[in-house]
């Protein structure tokens, strides 16, 4: 199958299905849920940054406390935290997530990322 058609299909699926966030939310120990980090990869993930670059964190949730300690925890790294909204946002950081690992399957290695730019 085409890795076009994938996308398509996976993109369809996100929209349709609960997203990993949803799915744990839906445990029965539930604590607050923060969805951060699915859109970085591992060698970038402890410094927030691709070379000079400093990286965005996506942050989505519905506790706002949960969401400054994961901001801060992000910033600490070396990230530049934002705010998606509520933890429903969090399936469109998944879509970004598939979106990175599509570019990394069309040979862009892991040295690459979101930087989410600002006027």
């Amino acid at each position: 199958m085409p890795i076009a058609k994938m996308a398509t299909q996976d993109t369809d699926a996100t929209a349709k299905s609960k997203s990993m966030v949803g799915l744990v939310r839906a445990a029965p120990l539930r604590k607050s849920e923060v969805k951060a980090f699915n859109t970085v990869f591992a060698p970038n993930q402890s410094i927030g940054k691709i070379g000079n670059e400093q990286l965005t964190a996506f942050i989505a949730g519905d506790d706002l406390k949960a969401k400054q300690t994961v901001a801060q925890l992000t910033r600490d790294i070396g990230f530049d935290p934002v705010d998606c909204g509520p933890l429903k946002a969090a399936r469109y950081l998944e879509a970004m997530g598939v979106l990175i690992n599509l570019a990394y399957n069309y040979g862009m290695g892991t040295k690459i990322g979101y930087k989410l730019v600002k006027a």
